[in-house]
């Protein structure tokens, strides 16, 4: 994925202003987060600083190119904050969470877990089968945050798990399911 310096041009009545890349991040900062700035927005995810991007990632008025573009982030932050992000959460694909689950980074698998019912264009029982069967366990163990997006097959199998903590979870979830 490539980066470029972004160039900021600022004018006051007129008369041009010199502005650094601290200009930028404070723009990319307090920017409204309007509909009107999806294209602005768009250009800021490709800035080479890790900042802007980190803030535009908090926005809520992303175009899916946008969106697209700052899955790919290699800052796990920016990342995070994309997936945590309820009104972008309904945009991202399949192909894009499978991305992620391909990276296998527990941090971004973690929250993608707790999330999970938030992708509303994803089969959520399909990623959830597939935290179900994740070797490690925090991944496993994201999923039972949300207490309703587990089936009863779903829950059970959990109870057998090595984790002594994410077993116990899912034996009084599916006590709470049954009763």
């Amino acid at each position: 994925m490539q980066k470029e310096q972004i160039k900021v041009e600022l004018s006051i009545n007129g008369l041009k202003v010199v502005v650094g890349y601290e200009f930028l991040e404070n723009i990319s900062y307090n920017m409204p987060d309007i509909k009107e700035n999806k294209k602005v927005l768009e250009i800021l995810a490709n800035s080479d600083d890790f900042e802007v991007r980190r803030s535009i990632s908090r926005y809520d008025n992303l175009n899916k190119n946008t969106i697209d573009i700052l899955l790919q982030d290699t800052d796990n932050d920016v990342v995070q904050n994309l997936l945590n992000n309820r009104d972008i959460a309904k945009f991202i694909t399949q192909e894009q969470v499978e991305n992620i689950f391909t990276q296998d980074n527990i941090y971004l698998l973690e929250t993608l877990g707790r999330n999970v019912d938030d992708f509303q264009s994803c089969n959520v029982c399909k990623l959830i089968d597939k935290f179900i069967k994740h070797p490690n366990a925090r991944a496993r163990g994201s999923v039972l945050y949300h207490r309703s997006n587990l089936n009863l097959q779903q829950l059970e199998l959990l109870t057998n798990d090595n984790d002594a903590l994410i077993a116990s979870e899912a034996r009084k979830q599916l006590k709470d399911k049954k009763s």
